[in-house]
């Protein structure tokens, strides 16, 4: 548990939970305020949006913030986290991005991180030559912090660029290759059929 502890204003919303899946969620434009959405069951839910667009987080609450972990718990990382609560300026900036397509290109981002590194590495070669009075400590943790950030990001940029996250288009067929197997191996079966169809069928996101 971490953070100030809430309390809930009003009534709370009551959602059940299962009528909301990974194909349709949730959704809101806003985030919703700490311990607003109760589940069936009785418990709190996150309320923050997610980080795939409008969809809105209907896991269980389990801090003290009125977040779940993954939006604000112990290591807070969500639009929730205690640098959009301590610093104004920040979350205006994050509400600025949030519209900015530019933010989803990933190249972008390791080219202004492989910036941001090669600084930190000058400013510690200055540290450690004696022409800075800087914290060597400190720079060097920023660095590694800095080299991880810029490890991963290129690794996903690589697993985009080799195929693996699918595309609309690669998931499409993979989804006419199986309604295939179906209707091929299955033609006695009526509602398989019809299922092999509706397979065949379903939208693909743009």
């Amino acid at each position: 548990m971490s953070g100030s502890t809430v309390v809930a204003e009003n009534e709370p919303i009551l959602i059940n939970t299962a009528l909301y899946t990974s194909d349709k969620p949730l959704t809101s434009p806003e985030s919703y305020p700490p311990l607003t959405l109760k589940n069936e069951k009785g418990q709190w839910l996150c309320g923050s949006h997610r980080s795939d667009g409008q969809a809105i987080c209907i896991s269980p609450y389990i801090q003290k913030n009125g977040r779940c972990k993954q939006h604000g718990g112990g290591t807070p990382a969500g639009p929730y986290s205690k640098h959009l609560a301590k610093d104004k300026d920040i979350a205006e900036r994050v509400e600025q991005l949030k519209s900015d397509k530019g933010v989803l290109d990933i190249t972008s981002h390791i080219a202004l991180t492989t910036a941001l590194l090669e600084r930190a590495v000058d400013k510690l070669d200055s540290i450690e030559a004696g022409l800075d009075g800087g914290d060597a400590l400190e720079s060097a943790k920023a660095v590694g912090v800095i080299s991880t950030n810029l490890t991963k990001m290129i690794e996903t940029h690589h697993k985009i660029q080799v195929g693996y996250y699918y595309s609309p288009e690669k998931i499409k067929i993979i989804l006419d290759m199986i309604a295939g197997t179906m209707t091929s191996y299955c033609k006695g079966c009526d509602k398989l059929q019809e299922v092999g169809k509706r397979i065949k069928q379903l939208p693909m996101p743009e």
